[in-house]
């Protein structure tokens, strides 16, 4: 048995490679015709979609709407998600259906999934290389291959050798449980296991007895960076972009009435205008950018964080250069120029020094009222049980970040996690809150006053602020950015909210009150979603890690 002999890249038939090669010359660096002229200011054909259930049926009518390209970066991209318009239902059953039927039409698509640590993400390792492979056979069964290009896309940061060296022991120990668990499948499942696990499959041998092995000597790397953005364009002309990736698991609606686990509240854009070409030329180049292969030029109206790997000594170091922080400077200039209210919609709120600037502005502006919004759990804490010390620190930096701002802001702040307005009995983890299923909270909006919202890929966390490569959006018309709010807000408040929590002014205020009044009422008496932050739980759970960076988490 050869191990690589699935490997996709090395597979890739004749009519890929063509249209590969073709998409390679129509990679442009900057615009064909020059830098496309970018004056901020209101952003055309703006819509703010609120869940999947709104961000899905517009995905799909851009794709169908696709004339001559499709320009795509996720970090989950499952081909198989069912479609839900009943317009693209007509084209057929799951996205593989519509981008086959964009490439039927002679739309050239382009996708870039981002790759994963093969041992400390395996499944999302072995996920992405699967949505490859099945884009890329439906592709050459329509006869199209010459028109799609997938590529898997791992950033090139490692840390360093005697962090990788220190850390091998305990990774052949989870390699070799792998190995067990993968042959235990049966040979034709162990193959088609490792066919979508091309890091994996390369750090295995073939015993004596044809038993999966680990190779001897084997150092696994550590991969700690990832691409996080969730953009497509369209046709140079129309952008989608936010913090929602593409698979059934993310497909919930406003109401949110699955389970708990099954719940995802998130937030997209759809625009059009000269952003759409800076953000195609983004994702062509970004591959190269963070390779060290080619300087990071301008794009006007786009905002990015991009690292890459280090040299020299700096190699030894457990993370990547940071180079492009656009995202994290864009808000730093929001919370110092905000007067009278800062809205917050994040997966994760750790970075200390955005916290430590919020409570800056906030004693420098006594008016400033300050409302954040977070899950009451992290994901894989409140449904897959973790316990790690990486979950640990997380929830330490989270804790002491919303510490500073409590102690800051005090009576002017609102720390709110939404629930179902349904009761569940309490079962010792984090998914039940004030005796109610979570709903999970994977939205990354910041809103300053009226003058600026962001919406973009990246969490209010060292590693989106510094690490990870992430694409979003500001908001700057007065308009737009009211629009932002009102939309984001009412989401989580009644069907009629009181006025006043919408009002900036009162709204701390009032939000903080109807979270407490949910608190003390049964679940099925409550209005709206919000509930207080569960303060207590990620002070009692997390641990400081003496010498680990906080852009890790």
């Amino acid at each position: 048995m050869h191990l690589a002999r699935d490997r996709e890249d090395s597979r890739l038939t004749k009519g890929v490679r063509a249209g590969m090669d073709y998409l390679q010359r129509l990679r442009p660096i900057s615009a064909p015709n020059g830098p496309v002229p970018y004056t901020e200011g209101p952003l055309p054909d703006l819509k703010v979609l609120v869940t999947a259930a709104e961000a899905y049926p517009e995905f799909e009518r851009l794709v169908m709407g696709a004339q001559k390209t499709i320009t795509a970066s996720f970090r989950i991209f499952d081909p198989t998600t069912r479609l839900m318009s009943d317009a693209a239902q007509a084209v057929g059953d799951t996205w593989e259906d519509l981008i086959a039927d964009a490439l039927k039409r002679g739309v050239h698509v382009q996708v870039f999934l981002s790759d994963f640590d093969p041992i400390a993400a395996a499944a999302l390792h072995r996920g992405s290389w699967f949505s490859a492979r099945r884009l890329r056979a439906r592709a050459q069964s329509e006869g199209c291959a010459a028109q799609m290009d997938v590529r898997v896309c791992m950033h090139p940061a490692q840390s360093g050798y005697p962090i990788r060296l220190a850390a091998a022991p305990a990774a052949r120990r989870t390699l070799r449980k792998m190995a067990k668990w993968i042959n235990d499948q049966g040979l034709t499942q162990r193959d088609g296991y490792l066919r979508d696990a091309p890091a994996l499959a390369r750090m295995f041998r073939l015993g004596p007895h044809g038993a999966l092995k680990v190779s001897k000597g084997v150092i696994p790397p550590l991969r700690p960076v990832t691409h996080h953005q969730k953009v497509a364009v369209i046709d140079r002309e129309k952008l989608y972009i936010g913090g929602l990736d593409l698979d059934d698991r993310r497909a919930d609606g406003k109401d949110h009435k699955k389970s708990a686990a099954r719940t995802w509240a998130d937030v997209q854009l759809s625009l059009t205008g000269p952003i759409a070409a800076q953000a195609e030329d983004h994702l062509r180049a970004f591959t190269f950018e963070v390779e060290g292969e080619q300087p990071i030029p301008q794009r006007p109206g786009l905002l990015r964080t991009l690292s890459v790997r280090r040299t020299g000594l700096g190699a030894l170091r457990i993370g990547p250069k940071p180079q492009i922080s656009e995202i994290a400077d864009r808000t730093l200039q929001g919370v110092r120029g905000a007067t009278g209210f800062i809205y917050l919609e994040t997966q994760f709120l750790r970075d200390l020094h955005l916290a430590r600037d919020i409570a800056r502005r906030g004693h420098d502006a006594p008016d400033l009222g300050l409302i954040v919004v977070l899950p009451a759990a992290p994901e894989d804490l409140a449904f897959e049980g973790a316990r790690g010390m990486d979950a640990r620190f997380g929830e330490h930096l989270q804790s002491r970040c919303l510490e500073i701002l409590d102690r800051a802001f005090g009576e002017r702040a609102a720390f709110v996690s939404p629930a179902q307005p349904r009761g569940t009995a309490p079962d010792g983890t984090r998914r039940v809150l004030c005796g109610a299923p979570i709903i999970y909270v994977h939205s990354k909006v910041s809103i300053f006053d009226d003058t600026l919202g962001i919406v973009s890929s990246a969490n209010l966390n060292g590693r989106s602020a510094r690490w990870d490569t992430e694409a979003g959006v500001a908001l700057s018309d007065r308009a737009q950015v009211l629009h932002l709010r009102d939309r984001v807000m009412r989401h989580w408040l009644p069907d009629t909210p009181d006025p006043a929590l919408l009002d900036p002014r009162l709204a701390p205020a009032a939000w903080r009150s109807l979270a407490l009044a949910n608190r003390d009422a049964r679940p099925t008496d409550r209005q709206g979603f919000v509930l207080p932050y569960p303060m207590a739980a990620p002070r009692r759970f997390g641990r400081p890690i003496p010498g680990l960076t906080q852009d890790m988490m």
